[in-house]
């Protein structure tokens, strides 16, 4: 039981986090020809995808429907690929920072 109330209420939080960055996300980012809101804007996107892969997928699905605008709205199976293609791309970006880290480490061994 406990835990049951712990996870719902992680869950909660989790949620309204990310609620709150789609709401405060600059989504025409990709329009600007300033770099330093560009760049801003990306880095915002990318941990707002991943922390939409972290909750209920549906509930993903809702909040970005809610909150991105009309350029930005894909249906359903569209949004799940976008965050499958994300998670897949962050698992490669981590796997080839551990290759890097073990090639340093070998080096530095010689």
């Amino acid at each position: 039981m406990r835990n049951s109330i712990i996870d719902k209420v992680m869950t909660k939080f989790a949620n309204s986090e990310v609620e709150k960055m789609l709401k405060e996300h600059d989504w025409g980012y990709p329009f600007s020809s300033d770099q330093r809101k560009y760049t801003k804007g990306e880095k915002e996107e990318k941990e707002i995808l991943r922390k939409l892969s972290e909750i209920d997928q549906s509930e993903a699905f809702k909040l970005w429907s809610k909150y991105a605008p009309e350029n930005a709205q894909v249906d359903k199976n569209k949004f799940e690929t976008m965050v499958k293609k994300f998670k897949k791309k962050a698992q490669d970006e981590e796997d080839d920072t551990n290759n890097i880290d073990q090639v340093f480490d070998q080096i530095l061994r010689k």
